[in-house]
C-alpha cells in the first residue's frame, strides 16, 4: 500500500485532452498525497483551453488553489521555451523539498532536471506519452528534439514509456539504450467503467469511437455492410465522434443505401455517456495505419492507444489492424481479431464474431479479464512505489535480516518484494507455528493477528501476536479490520477432501470482508505441476495444490483487479544449494516455464467495487 500523505509531488504536462498526466493527478488526489502541484500548459491554441498555470492540492485538508493565465494565440517554438521556464517559476513559487517531479514530454522533464540540480526536487521521472523517431520532418528540429529526449532519459531517475517500442525506437534509430527505461502502459479506471450484463448487450452492433478521419478506415466498414447484412440481417454500425471526414461518410452511407444500419452520434462531450454507449455494443473496431503520409512509422506504432483500453474495459472484442504493439497479444488472448483495412476482411471478421453468440460472450469475458491488468490503480501504485520507495526498500532490506529465518523464508519474502508499511495491521491466515508471523512482527513491525484451525504451542511464545482458533469460512474479526491479509500455502487446504470450487470462493470472499478498503490481500500458493513440488508434495504428501490456470481463474472470479506473479522458492539441502539456485534461474528466466514455477502469487488491492 502506498503511503503518500507525507509526500510532495509535481506533475508538469501539456494539455489538449485528458491523458495519463490527468489520470495520475486524479490517482494522487485519491491517495491523499500530502501536497500536489499540477502544472498545465496548452499544447496549442484552442479557445476552450486555459493558458499556462497550475493547481495546488493539499491532501490532508482537501484544500485546492488554482492559478491559470488566459490562453493566447501566439504559439511557436518560443511558447514552449516559455513553458520550460514557467515550470521552474511555479515550483519555486510553491516551496522547496519536493519528493518527486514527473514531466510529461521532454521539455517538461528537462525543467525537472534543472529543479533537481537546484536541489528543489529529489527525484525526476520523464513520462513519455508519445514518441516517434521522426517526430519532425525538419531534420534540425528532429535532431534537437531527440537530443533533449536522450538527455532526459539518461539523467532522469526513471523514464516511463507507454510501450517497449519506444525504448526499441531509441535503440534502433539512434543506437541509444542508456537510462532506466520502464514500460508504464496506458490504463483505465476499471472499477468506474459503466458496463452492462451480456443479456443487455446489442449483440449485432459494431462501434467505432474517436476522431472521424479518412485514415481511420471507417469507410471500409460501411463498404462491408452489404456483405455483412446477408449473414447478420440486423447488423448496426455506431460511429461515436466527429471530424472532417464525417460528411463524406454520410454520403457513402446514402450511396450504398445502408442508412438504417449506420448511426452517427457526432461529438459526445460526456465521457460517461460514451462509456455507456460502448458497453451496450457487441464489438469494436480500430484500424490504425502503420506508416504516415511521409512513409515513416506512425506515432500509433510506438504508442499504446488508449482507445483499445476503453474498448476492452467495456468488454468489447476488438477488430484491429496489426499496428499497435499489443495487437497480436489481444488476438492471442481471445480479446479480438486482426484484420486488414478492406471490406472483405472486415465483413468476414464481423460475421465470425457477431453470428456466434457463445463465441461473442467468451471473447467479451476475455476482454474484461485482460483489461483488469491495466487498471490505473495497479499501474500507478506499482511505478510510484518503485520510484519513491526503492532506496527506502533497499535500505530496509539491509536492516531486515531475513537470512536468520533460513534460506526458504528469505527467498519467499525477497521474491514477493512487497513493501509492508510499519505499524499497519495484518492477518496471517493459517498461521501454523507462526514462522511468517514472526517476520511480520520482528522485521516489518506490523501489528499481527493470526487464525488457524489448529493451535500450535509455539505461537504462544510470540510477543505481540494475537491468535484466534478459527477457520477461513468465518473469520472472527469485524469487516474491514486489516490493512493486509496474508496466506501462505493455505488456499488449497480449504475443503481439502472435496476441493469444491464454491467453497474456495466462499473462503476468498471472507478474506475480502475483513480487508480494509485500499488494503491488500496477498496469496502465496504452491503450484501443483512444479517439477519439484509435484513428486514431493502432490504424489508423496497428497497435497491438492492448484494448477496455475485454476488459481488465476479462482482469484479473478472474486477480485476484479489482481496482480499475478510467480517465482521459485524451495527448502534446499545446503550441499546442493548452488545446483538448485541454477535450476531456479532457468525456471524464472525462461518464459514458457512460467506456468510451472513453484509459487503462484496474487496481490489484490481491495477497491470500492470490492465491497461486500
Amino acid at each position: 500500500m502506498l503511503n503518500l500523505q507525507n509526500k510532495k509531488i509535481i506533475i508538469a504536462t501539456h494539455v489538449y485532452t485528458t491523458g495519463p498526466a490527468q489520470d495520475l493527478r486524479d490517482f494522487l488526489r485519491s491517495e491523499k498525497v500530502g501536497k500536489l502541484l499540477y502544472i498545465g500548459h496548452p499544447l496549442f491554441f484552442q479557445p476552450k483551453l486555459k493558458g499556462s498555470g497550475y493547481e495546488l492540492y493539499f491532501g490532508n485538508t482537501g484544500e485546492k488553489k488554482e492559478s491559470y493565465s488566459k490562453i493566447k494565440n501566439n504559439f511557436g517554438v518560443w511558447s514552449y521555451i516559455r513553458d520550460f521556464f514557467n515550470n521552474i517559476r511555479y515550483v519555486i513559487k510553491n516551496g522547496r523539498g519536493w519528493d518527486l517531479y514527473i514531466g510529461s514530454d521532454n521539455l517538461n522533464a528537462l525543467s525537472g532536471l534543472v529543479l533537481k540540480r537546484l536541489g528543489l526536487v529529489k527525484k525526476c521521472v520523464y513520462y513519455v506519452v508519445d514518441y516517434n523517431p521522426v517526430r519532425f520532418q525538419n531534420r534540425l528540429m528532429n535532431k534537437i528534439y531527440h537530443k533533449i529526449d536522450q538527455y532526459c532519459v539518461r539523467h532522469c531517475d526513471e523514464t516511463w514509456n507507454l510501450s517497449a517500442r519506444m525504448k526499441e525506437g531509441r535503440k534502433n534509430y539512434f543506437n541509444f539504450s542508456a537510462g532506466k527505461q520502464i514500460t508504464a502502459p496506458i490504463g483505465i479506471w476499471y472499477d468506474k467503467f459503466a458496463r452492462v450484463e451480456f443479456d443487455k448487450v446489442e449483440k449485432h452492433t459494431l462501434v467505432y469511437m474517436g476522431h472521424v478521419l479518412k485514415k481511420q478506415g471507417i469507410q471500409y466498414v460501411i463498404e462491408a455492410i452489404p456483405a455483412i447484412i446477408k449473414e447478420v440481417p440486423n447488423f448496426n454500425f455506431l460511429v461515436i465522434g466527429g471530424g472532417e471526414y464525417l460528411a463524406d461518410l454520410k454520403n457513402l452511407v446514402d450511396k450504398l443505401r445502408v442508412s438504417k444500419n449506420v448511426k452517427f452520434t457526432g461529438f459526445v462531450e460526456d465521457h460517461r455517456e460514451v462509456e455507456k454507449m460502448l458497453s451496450r455494443c457487441a464489438a469494436a473496431i480500430a484500424m490504425y495505419e502503420r506508416y504516415d503520409e511521409h512513409g515513416n512509422l506512425s506515432f500509433t506504432y510506438f504508442a499504446d492507444p488508449g482507445k483499445l483500453k476503453s474498448y476492452l474495459a467495456g468488454g468489447l472484442p476488438i477488430l484491429l489492424t496489426d499496428v499497435s504493439h499489443n495487437a497480436k497479444e489481444i488476438e492471442k488472448l481471445g480479446c479480438g481479431k486482426i484484420i486488414t483495412p478492406d471490406k472483405e476482411s472486415i465483413a468476414k471478421a464481423v460475421v465470425t464474431i457477431l453470428k456466434n453468440e457463445s463465441k461473442l460472450e467468451k471473447m467479451r469475458q476475455n476482454a474484461l479479464k485482460y483489461a483488469r491488468w491495466f487498471d490505473w490503480n495497479l499501474i500507478f501504485d506499482k511505478n510510484l512505489k518503485r520510484v519513491l520507495y526503492e532506496r527506502e526498500i533497499k535500505m530496509g532490506k539491509k536492516q531486515i535480516d531475513l537470512c536468520k529465518y533460513g534460506q526458504y523464508k528469505k527467498d519467499i519474502f525477497k521474491k514477493l518484494n512487497f513493501h509492508f508499511q510499519k505499524g499497519k495491521k495484518i492477518l496471517d491466515v493459517g498461521c501454523g507455528d507462526g514462522s511468517d508471523a514472526k517476520i511480520f512482527i520482528n522485521e516489518y513491525r506490523l501489528r499481527t493477528s493470526g487464525i488457524d484451525i489448529y493451535e500450535d504451542k509455539k505461537i504462544h511464545s510470540l510477543r505481540g501476536f494475537h491468535f484466534k482458533k478459527a477457520g477461513i469460512y468465518k473469520i472472527p474479526f469485524k469487516s474491514e479490520t486489516f490493512d493486509y491479509v496474508f496466506l501462505h500455502d493455505i488456499l488449497h487446504h480449504i475443503d481439502e477432501k472435496q476441493q469444491l470450487y464454491s467453497n474456495h470462493i466462499k473462503g476468498l470472499r471472507e478474506l475480502k470482508r475483513v480487508c480494509k478498503k485500499n488494503g491488500y490481500i496477498i496469496i502465496v500458493e504452491g503450484n501443483r505441476f512444479n517439477p519439484l513440488f509435484y513428486p514431493h508434495m502432490v504424489l508423496l504428501k497428497k497435497h491438492n495444490h492448484f494448477k496455475q490456470s485454476y488459481f488465476r481463474r479462482l482469484i479473478s472470479k472474486v477480485f476484479p483487479t489482481v496482480h499475478f506473479i510467480s517465482f521459485e522458492a524451495h527448502l534446499y539441502p545446503p550441499t546442493f544449494l548452488v545446483f538448485f539456485k541454477f535450476y531456479e534461474s532457468i525456471m524464472e528466466k525462461v518464459p514458457f516455464l512460467r506456468s510451472m514455477r513453484a509459487y503462484n502469487v496474487a496481490i489484490v488491492r481491495k477497491g470500492e467495487a470490492d465491497s461486500i
